[in-house]
């Protein structure tokens, strides 16, 4: 079905349009117009002319449409086309090509070149460009595209994230039918099929898919994600000096979290760092009210328990108030927290991180 919006079809022009495996060329095997006033997705009588003029909708058969791609525009051979000499002939035919796939090649461009994203399925170009835009903002990478259902092709397309990045084994869907043999597929190979026929519902579902995947994984790098500190200790307010030790500190920099895994921040002669890990923070408490968490200048008592192998360290024994005490870094910790936490860092904390990564050697 086309939209004739400029210049005249005839029954014997050949036609060039975008299609998924590359541009279709093929002769126009007949024109169908449909009754006055009669929907054309609608079924009912068509009728065979010989030519229509813009602006008219009107059906074409002809061979190879099976791949055209749906909102993409048609172009004609000129009818002079045979009269040109095979070189005119070739720059013209390639030209031509060249206009109806450009389309598609500006969606394609935003495809990932390792196959690593969302599949997604789209019953026009329009809307497909549309959801494009969507992820790109998302910052969603995008595995591969496809105008039209959802076929069992697809769902094996998008079914190969399932070894890598299985949240990104997903087929999002808009406006379009998802073929039986299709959903069978998904369902064995656990693939999620996203559908919609109002793209702004289609976008709010998987952004919640997203936010829920996000959090999810916030959770599990929570005890794995260590953020900066440097503290000293109050002489004065050293509560308990065996593990659990409870001491009176003040932060300098970052910012102190419950979870923390702490050490003392010692050197050898040669300067060379030799930390004594004291425990992890397991209570902060400031003017009796318990934290979760204190920034700069602020003096609390914080608890820490030591390990089974770190029972054994006490305050005045392995280190005490002329030592500060820093967050204990690993390549790990650094990882997860620059991966789910980057956004939480406060002014200051990267250059506190790059220190405490040479102190810690990391």
């Amino acid at each position: 079905d086309v939209i004739l919006s400029n210049g005249t079809l005839t029954n014997d022009d050949t036609i060039v349009i975008c299609g998924m495996n590359g541009p279709i060329v093929s002769p126009i095997r007949a024109l169908l117009l449909p009754a006055e006033l009669q929907e054309m997705r609608v079924r009912g009588e068509f009728r065979t002319v010989n030519s229509v003029h813009a602006s008219a909708g009107i059906r074409i058969s002809a061979h190879h449409l099976e791949h055209a791609v749906a909102g993409s525009h048609l172009r004609i051979l000129p009818r002079n086309f045979k009269q040109l000499n095979i070189k005119a002939q070739r720059e013209l035919m390639e030209q031509l090509k060249d206009e109806v796939q450009n389309d598609l090649a500006q969606a394609l461009k935003y495809v990932d070149i390792g196959n690593r994203g969302v599949y997604v399925v789209s019953s026009t170009l329009g809307s497909l460009e549309a959801l494009i835009t969507f992820l790109n903002e998302e910052k969603v990478p995008i595995s591969g595209i496809s105008v039209g259902n959802v076929h069992k092709k697809d769902v094996m397309r998008a079914g190969v994230m399932l070894e890598t990045q299985p949240e990104f084994a997903l087929i999002l869907a808009f406006n379009v039918t998802v073929e039986q043999e299709a959903q069978q597929t998904a369902n064995e190979m656990g693939v999620q099929i996203f559908t919609a026929e109002i793209i702004y519902h289609l976008c709010k579902h998987f952004k919640l898919y997203i936010t829920e995947i996000r959090d999810r994984r916030r959770d599990q790098a929570r005890d794995v994600a260590v953020y900066p500190v440097v503290l000293s200790i109050l002489e004065e307010y050293i509560i308990r000096k065996k593990n659990p030790m409870i001491i009176g500190c003040r932060v300098m920099e970052g910012t102190l979290h419950l979870g923390t895994p702490l050490a003392a921040m010692k050197r050898n002669k040669d300067r060379t760092p030799t930390p004594v890990c004291i425990g992890r923070v397991v209570g902060i408490e400031q003017e009796k009210k318990e934290k979760e968490s204190v920034g700069v200048d602020c003096e609390v008592a914080v608890k820490i328990e030591g390990s089974v192998d770190q029972s054994h360290i006490m305050y005045g024994r392995h280190f005490d108030h002329h030592d500060k005490l820093c967050s204990v870094i690993t390549r790990n910790s650094i990882d997860a927290l620059k991966q789910h936490f980057a956004s939480n860092l406060k002014d200051g904390e990267v250059q506190l991180l790059g220190r405490l990564k040479k102190y810690w050697g990391v």
